[in-house]
């Protein structure tokens, strides 16, 4: 602060008042000077703290008033980059295209950040290992927009298992921590019609009661999206065991339920319009 007159300024008021993100740390935002002689300086210090949830200019004014001088004030910005990753994508779930056999399409639920800047896609053919480099789309991992919705074109087909996940960056280029892991497998054999299932049917669970592992069998008579969704006995949504395309056929997944506590759960599996429910017993 300068006094430009010749004239001492007596009783000296320097203030500071902060917006935004900004708080003092430890001190008084009012400073007291008895005297600044005129033609001389005075240096005022504050210690303020930044919110890293508050990036960008964060305001503050400081005001200086005096008996004998007339008020001043100058208004100020600290830049606080942004350093605050976004969330990590949720729901993502992934399954053959209606449309191409060899398409996989994935979705998940958009992120709420209004300084979300797209994806980066991550696949390949060994769970927690997203080296894949098959897909017409590039290389794992696949930076798009923001969508809630992506289609792999191209994969290989014949039994090849795919695994995703999907991370979310802003425009600061702060990456999230991975979503959800999802699964498909692109089968194109063709079945001979004498194994082809006449009808859709979830079997019981092998062995029940069990634990901590048991198997489910079931069977489609076409091509169907099939979900097989775990529920409690009060019909809360504990787990997803299945969820994409799926060609004609009879099919077996494994249940590990080792970080459940024993009691009857139920698992519900929908194809097209066909929908079953069955219970199972978890003992331990």
């Amino acid at each position: 602060i300068f006094n430009q007159g010749t004239v001492d300024a007596e009783n000296v008021v320097v203030k500071i008042i902060l917006f935004d993100g900004l708080t003092l740390v430890g001190e008084d935002s009012v400073i007291n000077e008895a005297a600044l002689p005129g033609q001389e300086s005075l240096t005022v210090e504050w210690m303020v703290r930044a919110d890293k949830n508050v990036s960008g200019p964060n305001k503050y004014k400081v005001t200086v008033d005096a008996d004998n001088a007339e008020a001043k004030e100058a208004n100020r910005s600290i830049s606080i980059p942004d350093l605050v990753a976004p969330t990590a994508p949720s729901s993502l779930s992934s399954m053959i295209s209606p449309d191409n056999e060899n398409n996989i399409t994935l979705n998940w639920t958009l992120n709420s950040e209004t300084d979300l800047a797209g994806y980066l896609v991550y696949y390949g053919s060994e769970s927690g290992v997203y080296d894949g480099v098959d897909a017409n789309e590039g290389e794992s991992p696949i930076t798009i927009s923001t969508f809630d919705e992506f289609e792999l074109s191209g994969l290989p087909d014949g039994g090849s298992q795919y695994f995703f996940v999907i991370r979310a960056f802003d425009l600061s280029g702060n990456v999230s921590d991975p979503s959800n892991e999802s699964t498909t497998t692109i089968i194109t054999d063709i079945f001979d019609e004498s194994e082809v299932p006449d009808k859709y049917l979830m079997e019981q669970n092998y062995p029940n009661p069990f634990n901590p592992t048991t198997s489910i069998s079931y069977k489609i008579p076409e091509t169907a999206n099939v979900q097989i969704t775990l529920y409690d006995m009060l019909g809360r949504k504990l787990s997803t065991l299945v969820n994409e395309r799926k060609l004609a056929g009879a099919y077996q997944l494994t249940l590990d339920m080792s970080t459940y506590s024993s009691g009857i759960y139920l698992y519900r599996m929908q194809a097209g319009n066909f929908v079953q429910t069955r219970r199972l017993t978890l003992i331990k």
